[in-house]
């Protein structure tokens, strides 16, 4: 009888144990994520004041590309097809010594925009590979780095305030090829995006 009851013990605490350590490996993976959140948030949108968001380019040691990327220094434009006078929704590529950053929308998260207006977001590209005229990224998003308002390279937003809608994907794969001051961006289920050098 005190056999079983030891056994018996012993089991709950060891499923008691790799229940907590489940449960604090998952924090832990959470906690990372909220860190990452953070660091992007403050380096990409530092608040000038209570109602401007700027942006800044920051000498991010995180992320290493491993290829040079000063022939491409600049910044690229797409502009989309269906904008109106009321609303932009271009994308850019921007590349700056060793950092680079995609400015989008929510478009490339979701699976459909279903009657609302898209997010807008910069995030630092992620895997970047190029060889000679071909280049290929990917993107990790979060809910925080969405705003209400277009986010450019070129200026800032006044009173841009965050989405509030919840992004379906959060990661995005991209390839591109490179012809002179001009970037042919493909990615899934979308038409190719052509970003022309603007400065």
């Amino acid at each position: 009888m005190k056999v079983i009851k030891y056994t018996t013990g012993i089991i709950m605490i060891l499923i008691i144990g790799f229940g907590l350590w489940r449960f604090l490996d998952d924090m832990n993976d959470f906690s990372t994520g909220v860190q990452g959140d953070v660091k992007i948030n403050t380096l990409l949108y530092k608040q000038s004041n209570a109602t401007a968001v700027g942006i800044e380019l920051s000498n991010t040691k995180g992320i290493n590309y491993g290829v040079g990327l000063n022939d491409l220094n600049g910044i690229y434009e797409y502009i989309y097809e269906y904008n109106t006078e009321d609303w932009i929704e271009n994308h850019y590529l921007e590349f700056r010594n060793k950092e680079a950053f995609y400015y989008g929308t929510s478009d490339d998260f979701d699976d459909a925009r279903e009657g609302y207006d898209p997010g807008f977001f910069v995030a630092q590209i992620e895997d970047l590979k190029k060889n000679e005229n071909i280049i290929s990224f990917k993107l990790k998003v979060s809910n925080s780095l969405f705003y209400k308002q277009p986010i450019t390279p070129l200026y800032q937003a006044n009173g841009n305030e965050l989405w509030g809608i919840r992004i379906r994907n959060n990661f995005r794969n991209y390839k591109g090829e490179i012809n002179g001051d001009t970037i042919t961006i493909n990615t899934k289920d979308f038409d190719p995006r052509k970003f022309i050098k603007k400065k």
